[in-house]
């Protein structure tokens, strides 16, 4: 990964955000941001989130030893990205599965990954639910390749517009 934060679009319990945190510490160090509202909702998997997550967050990321790197923007996904002013390296998506919403988590997001940066799209091999298809339309647009799967994530990687791989 290249320089820039990395940004976690729904963070549950805080388990993928507290191996982030010790990627990024293994790495360069860079600030791992947690966004998740941490309101009730249920999932198109069925899953249940709930507020009392944000206090298993919060335990979660203080046993790994991992809470001087991690920052909860306590947010809807919408509303942190219309703040956001920082370079990301690393973007993982894995909020709401629903077309809409991961299109939005994209669109709204990906403009600060940087060239060489990295977008992870979790649950992108479930062809039930949507994500699939915005990872097809990021890599038709010919800003990103893929550069892994691993397990249910997809990661492309961030090129630029001159730098288009031929297929």
């Amino acid at each position: 990964m290249t320089d820039g934060a990395v940004v976690e679009i729904g963070s549950f319990r805080g388990r993928s955000t507290v191996a982030l945190a010790f990627g990024a510490r293994a790495g360069r160090s860079p600030p791992v941001f947690a966004v998740d509202p941490h309101e009730r909702f249920i999932g198109v998997l069925g899953g249940v989130f709930t507020p009392d997550d944000r206090r298993r967050f919060m335990q979660n990321v203080v046993k790994a030893g991992v809470a001087d790197i991690v920052r909860l923007v306590n947010l809807p996904s919408v509303s942190a990205a219309r703040a956001w002013n920082m370079p990301i390296g690393l973007l993982w998506i894995d909020g709401d599965h629903r077309l809409l919403p991961v299109l939005q988590d994209f669109s709204l997001w990906e403009p600060w990954v940087v060239i060489g940066g990295w977008i992870a799209f979790h649950d992108s091999l479930i062809r039930e639910i949507d994500v699939h298809r915005v990872v097809e339309l990021a890599v038709a647009s010919g800003h990103y390749v893929r550069q892994a799967v691993v397990g249910a994530t997809t990661v492309l990687a961030k090129v630029a517009a001159e730098q288009e791989v031929l297929a």
